[in-house]
């Protein structure tokens, strides 16, 4: 499941039922420091802090706890993971010069986790057929050949189906049969459903339909069906550097459409391409040019001009044409497509630090 659709999880034992480590991060730790007197001032007013009135402590030791918790959970947010394993939380008392404090630690190891598959393994090997594995299968093959048929209206408890059972087989076939003729909610349904399973399955399902789109019926234009792609691309977090490095070559638009997307965590590889990615955009070639030419018809001073790759004339200092429905500037890109590249390589550069930081 990508960490994007998963509810953050925390667990004091080693591991978590129903879902499987895909990459232990690393050992974290928070704390959290009171004064005596945050307890010592609700003290003075209580005249039996073992009777009616402990129940404030209490709320007073939860509040300390859930704070260092949420400090925990969002350090393991920050490294990119999606539960901590191993939950521990200590009380200790800080003593020195008169004074004293209270301090709560909470440590653990933040990690990435992902959804088992709900055909367990133990069945699969087994000699014996269990019936509850039957019935799954049965409705597996139910919904691959409505799917098949090009049935793309599902009853609810189909869909629950798909969205706790989501296999390749069946998200492979949502994706090329159904997504695209489809409306914008049953789109969403059908993007929840990718999003649960590893994007490593769905990349090279997804970003050929995105870079080479098919004919369907006749109101879909191809850059129609491409668009929706690019949507799933975006909304499920399926970034994939080795695609978009090839679609440079193909599509520069689609290219840098999708730069704006996002991938549940990177690779020292993906960091690599995506470096490739911001020296190819830097040495874009010129579309557009600069030339000198005589002010007027009888003048012999000369000016410099700008003339985009529409063939445009503008003074030179313009940096984006200003002809209506252009403004492209000397390297055919528009204002927005400069600030999409220009935030993709802030976001190499941070990954890039964080990297080294690493090491």
């Amino acid at each position: 499941m990508k960490k994007n659709q998963l509810s953050f999880l925390v667990s004091t034992t080693s591991h978590l039922d129903g879902y499987h480590v895909k990459r232990y991060i690393g050992a974290i730790n928070a704390n959290v420091v009171l004064g005596t007197n945050y307890f010592s001032d609700l003290a003075a007013s209580l005249t039996d802090v073992f009777g009616g009135y402990s129940g404030t402590y209490m709320r007073r030791m939860d509040y300390m706890y859930e704070n260092a918790q949420n400090e925990l959970i969002k350090k393991a947010k920050r490294l990119g993971g999606n539960a901590i394993l191993g939950f521990k939380v200590d009380f200790d008392e800080i003593s020195g010069k008169g004074k004293s404090m209270f301090m709560l630690s909470a440590n653990g190891t933040a990690c990435i986790v992902e959804q088992e598959n709900k055909y367990s393994e133990e069945y699969l090997n087994s000699t014996e057929v269990n019936q509850n594995l039957l019935n799954l299968e049965i409705k597996k093959d139910k919904i691959i050949r409505l799917i098949d048929k090009k049935i793309v209206e599902f009853a609810e408890d189909e869909w629950n189906f798909m969205s706790e059972y989501p296999s390749k087989e069946i998200v492979s076939k949502l994706i090329n049969n159904v997504y695209y003729q489809v409306g914008s909610e049953t789109k969403k349904k059908i993007e929840l459903i990718v999003s649960q399973v590893d994007s490593s399955d769905v990349v090279d399902i997804v970003y050929p339909l995105y870079m080479y789109p098919f004919e369907v019926q006749f109101y879909y234009e191809k850059k129609e069906v491409s668009e929706m792609y690019g949507q799933m691309i975006r909304n499920c977090n399926l970034f994939e550097p080795k695609y978009v490095i090839q679609l440079l070559d193909i599509n520069l638009n689609k290219a840098i459409d999708i730069l704006v997307s996002e991938k549940s965590f990177y690779s020292h590889d993906d960091l690599k391409t995506m470096q490739d990615i911001c020296n190819r955009l830097d040495n874009l070639p010129d579309l557009g040019k600069m030339t000198s030419e005589k002010k007027g018809v009888f003048s012999k001073e000369e000016k410099l001009f700008y003339y985009c790759r529409n063939g445009h004339k503008n003074d030179s200092e313009v940096i984006y044409c200003e002809f209506a429905h252009c403004g492209e500037n000397i390297k055919g890109l528009t204002k927005e497509q400069v600030s999409i590249i220009n935030e993709f390589k802030r976001k190499v550069q941070v990954l890039d630090r964080l990297f080294i930081n690493q090491e």
